[in-house]
Order: structure tokens, then sequence, then C-alpha cells
């Protein structure tokens, strides 16, 4: 759910998709690392585990956020 309505306030920005990338590639990125720690440990998830996969999108989210201006000077995602 909280990938749904970060998705959708991303597209109502009018950047020219620039915050829309950002928050998809965070949401590629999530999901990857959901699936490794799945793939880890699938019947025995640790307490940061389960926490990571109900609220780690929002953290990654605002790392890519501050990564992207570090990594594109310009502010232009691709």
């Amino acid at each position: 759910m909280l990938q749904a309505i970060i998705a959708v306030l991303s597209l109502m920005i009018l950047d020219g998709g620039t915050i829309a990338r950002i928050c998809a590639i965070a949401l590629i990125g999530f999901r990857g690392g959901t699936a490794l720690l799945i793939l880890r440990r699938p019947t025995t998830p640790t307490s940061f585990d389960l926490t990571f996969v109900r609220f780690g999108y929002l953290a990654v989210v605002l790392l890519a956020l501050l990564l992207v201006h570090f990594i594109w000077p310009s502010g232009k995602v691709l």
C-alpha cells in the first residue's frame, strides 16, 4: 500500500517525470532487496527483515532522492 501511495504522489509532481523515475528505480532496488531477504531466510526472518519489508521502501526512496544529486548533478535522471 505504501508503494502505491508513493507512486501516485510521485506521478502527480510536475517535474518532467524525474521524481517518478527516481521512485521507480527505488522500487526496483527495494523489490530486489526484499527478494534477497526472502531467499536468504524464508522460514525464520529476523525482526529487521520484517521491518524492512514493511517500511523499507520509504527509506530506499529517500536514499535514492539524496543520491541522485551526487550521481546526476544536473538533477536530470537518464
